[in-house]
């Protein structure tokens, strides 16, 4: 099984993103708003608005709140 971890959370500027699969981060109303390949990644999120977003792998999911 395939770990998804992203951190911190909840996050203002930068989330760190772990994963062995491609990840995508969705807004609450289910619209894609970034798209991140495999591997350990530093993701910006300071341009997106403040809310809950939904980070999913093929198989997890993890809730993040960026304020």
């Amino acid at each position: 099984q395939t770990a998804l971890k992203v951190f911190p959370n909840p996050t203002t500027d930068v989330v760190y993103i772990q994963s062995d699969e491609s990840v995508y981060i969705y807004s609450l109303s289910g619209k894609l708003v970034k798209k991140i390949d495999a591997a350990p990644k530093n993701i910006t999120v300071s341009n997106l608005e403040k809310g809950i977003y939904f980070v999913k792998s093929k198989n997890k999911m993890v809730k993040l709140i960026k304020f």
